[in-house]
C-alpha cells in the first residue's frame, strides 16, 4: 500500500466513526455486494456515504483529491488539513479548541 491507499483507508475510517450508522457497507460480509455498495456511494448514490453531514462539499473534495492521486505520488496533507478545517466550521466546530481532555489541563 502506498500513501494514497493509505489516505483512502483513513478516509472511510474517518466516515466509519462520524456518520450515524457509519459506512453502509460496514455489516455485509459478501466481499461482492461490498464492492457493489462501495462503487454505487462513490458514483450513483454519493450522498447516501455521507448521511445527513453539513461538510459534504469539502469531504468530496478530499475524497476526490485521493482519488486522483498515483500509487507513488506525494500527499498534500495541508490540502486535506484545510478541507477539514473548512468542513469543521462549516458544521460548526472549531478545530483549534482544546479537546475535552485538554480542557482540565488548562483549569
Amino acid at each position: 500500500m502506498g500513501p494514497k491507499d493509505d489516505c483512502e483507508s483513513w478516509f472511510y475510517l474517518m466516515l466509519d466513526l462520524t456518520v450515524p450508522g457509519g459506512l453502509l457497507w460496514k455489516r455485509m460480509a459478501d466481499k461482492h455486494e461490498v464492492l457493489k455498495v462501495k462503487e454505487e456511494c462513490r458514483t450513483t448514490r454519493r450522498e447516501s456515504m455521507l448521511g445527513p453531514l453539513k461538510c459534504k462539499e469539502e469531504l468530496w473534495r478530499v475524497l476526490d483529491y485521493i482519488d486522483k492521486l498515483h500509487y507513488h505520488d506525494h500527499v498534500d496533507y495541508s490540502y486535506i488539513y484545510k478541507l477539514l478545517e473548512e468542513g469543521a466550521i462549516i458544521s460548526g466546530g472549531n478545530i483549534k479548541n482544546p479537546y475535552d481532555w485538554e480542557v482540565e489541563a488548562l483549569v
